[in-house]
């Protein structure tokens, strides 16, 4: 058996750095967001969840597994978050590994316990399973390592498959039409100045990245199972789609946690072959068939349960079916269609009497049953969770703009660090910190554009309170504040439908560009959102 000491070190030390740039990301943000002066105080927070502790504290720790029942005042929650600096810094170094990076899974699943909706993010959850993973799988490390080897591909295969599925099973149709790509760059999350140049790019580079986007995220997922050059192929091609992700967006520490995730497809042989000076020469462990059936039976239960959320990801749909079908009975040769026609007969015949029969009631649809029970169980601890990434891709920007005025006439904007907002702003590039609420503004408003401000969540508002009684610390998350020494009387929020500003050459404002500087965004105003809001 071919060695893994090499992806398996290199594994833990990503892992423990990615656990080290996520308590960070979070720990700078903490007196803005969950403190007591905060936008969402984890105080609140956990007081509304007193109810049911009040009812049965069983109940209440096992729904919101949490260290902060212990307490939430600032001095423990900042406690915690030097903690999980502490012990993430103690994996990478090498000091008890699978104990650190238990902790740092403990106590990031109880940051997200207070930090929603700023931990709420699908890149939040893969990091506490990834931890996971490691976790359970660090017993065996030594002795039998092909099973955290195979438990990390098999956690590839998810991923890439859940977020290729989804772009299909949603029915987004610019994934269909190969056009989703020319909107992506202008209206993710938080471009950065490289989506600007990607954006103008011409239309088959878009297409083309859409297909590379479905070959990769659909049947190259399975190549994490073929041998040792056909996984290094599935490497380099998910590592490719990664780095052109992360560089012309910023998604935190998203990027380096993927790449961490697809070490393990490597082997030590391949590593020894690409940098011989590096690595040592790779060497095989001989493993007792006790502790091997003994590591299964631990990893069975997960890797089987950790199919119910990606199964949800189909939606019931076959990908691909559709068009393979039009593909084949839009060809010139008659036995094609009637191959394809007698094929669909004959696998919807077979369907429908294995899916009625008693052999499948009692052994595929029982287990599948208990399956979705335990992954609801497991669920409150982040452990197990449903992959789809960008499955409907937006074709428009509504951006909150909020603003503050003393007389209702005379409005002054404030300005955010990361998001757009200042048409003259340069895009940011923030490799690794993810800010919370630039990224959740983000979500509101396709929100706001399909269900009105009734969508609004209840934090909305208390931002808005926060600038009218110009809390520091929430200012702070911002880079320019209209009203330094006095707050306003009132805020209000207004929308804006934003757009990258043209190219250069189609601009028509070159020499006012030239003496202000470039213009990035180009924006126009939709509406006020809501009612301009006072302290009462």
């Amino acid at each position: 058996m071919t060695g893994f000491t090499i992806p398996l070190l290199l594994f833990e030390k990503g892992l423990a750095l990615c656990n080290f740039i996520a308590f960070l990301s979070f720990h700078v943000q903490l007196a803005g967001l969950v403190l007591s002066r905060g936008i969402t105080p984890a105080k609140s927070t956990m007081y509304k969840r007193k109810g049911a502790w009040t009812r049965s504290w069983k109940e209440a720790l096992y729904s919101h597994p949490s260290v902060f029942w212990i307490s939430t005042s600032d001095w423990f929650i900042q406690i915690i978050s030097y903690l999980g600096l502490l012990c993430s810094f103690l994996a990478f170094i090498g000091v008890f590994p699978a104990i650190n990076i238990l902790i740092c899974m403990i106590l990031y699943n109880s940051d997200r316990s207070i930090g929603q909706p700023w931990l709420g993010l699908q890149m939040h959850a893969t990091i506490i399973e990834t931890n996971f993973l490691y976790v359970m799988c660090s017993p065996f490390k030594e002795v039998y390592p092909y099973m955290m080897v195979f438990c990390c591909r098999f956690l590839v295969w998810r991923i890439m498959l859940g977020c290729g599925v989804c772009k299909y099973s949603t029915g987004d149709r610019t994934w269909r039409n190969l056009t989703a790509m020319s909107f992506h760059y202008e209206t993710q999350p938080l471009p950065n100045p490289l989506s600007w140049y990607i954006h103008y790019m011409p239309m088959w580079f878009h297409k083309f990245a859409a297909i590379a986007t479905h070959v990769v995220e659909g049947p190259l997922a399975f190549l994490c199972f073929g041998g040792e050059w056909v996984r290094f192929f599935a490497f380099l091609n998910f590592t490719a789609l990664t780095l052109m992700i992360n560089s012309t967006g910023n998604y935190g520490f998203l990027g380096i946690l993927t790449t961490v995730q697809t070490f393990p497809l490597i082997d030590d042989s391949l590593y020894h072959w690409l940098a011989p000076k590096w690595f040592p020469e790779p060497y095989d462990v001989d493993t007792p068939w006790a502790i091997v059936i003994a590591a299964w039976i631990i990893a069975l239960p997960y890797l089987m349960t950790s199919i119910v959320p990606l199964w949800s990801t189909f939606h019931g749909k076959i990908p691909w079916k559709d068009e393979f079908l039009y593909y084949a009975t839009h060809t010139h040769f008659l036995s094609v269609n009637k191959l394809v026609s007698k094929s669909n007969e004959l696998v919807d015949f077979i369907f429908h009497k294995i899916a009625n029969s008693r052999i499948a009631e009692i052994t595929f649809f029982r287990l599948y049953s208990w399956l979705e029970w335990i992954e609801e169980l497991v669920s409150p601890m982040s452990i197990i969770n449903r992959y789809a990434k960008f499955g409907s891709m937006s074709t428009y920007r509504w951006e909150l703009i909020f603003e503050g005025s003393n007389d209702l006439k005379e409005w002054k904007e404030y300005d955010f660090k990361y998001k757009p907002g200042n048409i003259r702003k340069r895009p940011p590039v923030i490799p690794g910190h993810l800010p919370g609420l630039d990224w959740r503004l983000w979500f509101l408003g396709p929100g706001v554009r399909r269900g009105g401000t009734q969508t609004l969540p209840s934090w909305y508002f208390s931002f808005m309170d926060a600038l009218l009684e110009g809390r520091k610390e929430v200012l702070d998350l911002l880079s320019y504040n209209p009203y330094p020494y006095l707050p306003p009387k009132y805020v209000r929020c207004v929308l804006y439908d934003y757009k990258f500003s043209k190219p250069h050459s189609e601009s028509e404002d070159q020499n006012e560009e030239a003496m202000l500087g470039k213009t990035w965004w180009k924006r126009e105003l939709v509406g006020v959102c809501g009612k301009p809001r006072c302290l009462t």
